[in-house]
Parts: structure tokens; sequence; C-alpha cells
């Protein structure tokens, strides 16, 4: 018997056209899918840097923070400039790694490449904004440590660019870049598929 496609009506036509049965194992497999995908997700907080970047990936995991983790991509060299990216939120990073996807692009031309990754996906808290860009200056001093650097560039990636608002806030003029109060000097700051108006 032919199975009638009824993709194009309505929720409640589904249900009546389905009949009780179908509906009823329709339902479950939804059910079902709601659990594994709850499941999933408490599974995602405890992520480990094998599980967020490509297993061939030249990552090492530099420091942390109380609310970050700083990743740095290949060997630090001080006279090369240094592109910070901040965690996307809505993606795993690893897809930043795809041939001639944004690391790999910034590597072959001879920047130095850190990532900032927030701990557990720590949601954003507007009533925090000083504190969370005082968390990002602190790192960012890190990375200056780690690699020599004497100023950085600032990549804002997807929904997670927006949490470099709060830092950008606190940065102060100083010729042609911006410097903070601990002295990190900003050359520029980007953003890719950042929703900011």
């Amino acid at each position: 018997m032919n199975e009638i496609d009824h993709s194009f009506l309505p929720q409640n036509s589904i249900k009546n056209a389905a009949g009780p049965h179908r509906w009823g194992t329709l339902w479950g497999l939804r059910m079902l899918g709601l659990a594994l995908l709850i499941g999933l997700t408490g599974q995602t907080e405890s992520l480990q840097a094998q599980e967020l970047f490509p297993v061939d990936a030249d990552v090492q995991t530099v420091a942390s923070t109380r609310d970050l983790t700083i990743y740095r991509v290949g060997k630090a060299d001080p006279d090369e400039p240094a592109v910070v990216l901040l965690d996307p939120v809505l993606f795993r990073p690893n897809i930043l790694f795809r041939k001639k996807g944004l690391i790999p692009t910034f590597r072959s031309n001879d920047y130095n490449v850190y990532m900032m990754l927030w701990h557990n996906g720590r949601e954003v808290h507007p009533d925090e904004p000083e504190q969370e860009g005082a968390e990002i200056e602190k790192t960012l001093a890190l990375i200056r440590t780690d690699c020599g650097c004497q100023s950085f560039v600032l990549g804002g990636l997807s929904l997670g660019g927006q949490r470099w608002l709060p830092y950008l806030s606190r940065l102060a003029t100083k010729g042609d870049s911006m410097e903070d109060r601990r002295g990190n000097v900003i050359d520029a700051v980007f953003f890719l598929g950042v929703g900011l108006d």
C-alpha cells in the first residue's frame, strides 16, 4: 500500500491522517530524541581539548583562569603578530581548522593564533560586564607572557564575539592602537558572524 505524503499539512492534520497508533510511535520517538539531546548536552560541559580540536591539530593548553582556558595553535614566535579568537559559543572550534579555514589561513600568514574558551560554556551574566572584561584583560596578559607578543588582533566569532564588548569598553587610545590597564595593546578587532547592530 502506498503511503500518502502529508508533509504539506498542518501538524494537527498529520496527527489525524497518521492514525492513533502511528502518532503514538512518532510521539515516542520525539521523546526519545529529546532525552538523548538532554543527555548529550550534559556531557558537553566536560569537553576536553581533544574533543574541541581536530586530532592532528597542534594545540597546546597555555593557561587557565577562573573563567577561561587559553589554547595556542602551533609554536609561539615573538616576532610575529598574534590573533586571539574568543569562544564562538554556538559551535565547536574544530570547524575553524578546516582546509583553507580561518586558523590555517592565519598560521600560513605567520600569525601566532590563540583561542580563549569559556569554561563549560559559561553563561553570560549581564550584571557582570566589568568582571568579564577584567577576566579577558587578565587572560590577554597571560597570552602576552606566553608569546612575547607586543600587540594583538582580536577576533569575535559567531554569537561569542559579542563577549568582547565588556573588554573593549576598558580600552584607551594609544596612538593608532588601543591599550588596556595591563598594557595589552590592541591593533585591530574583527567580527565574523556576530550579530552586532
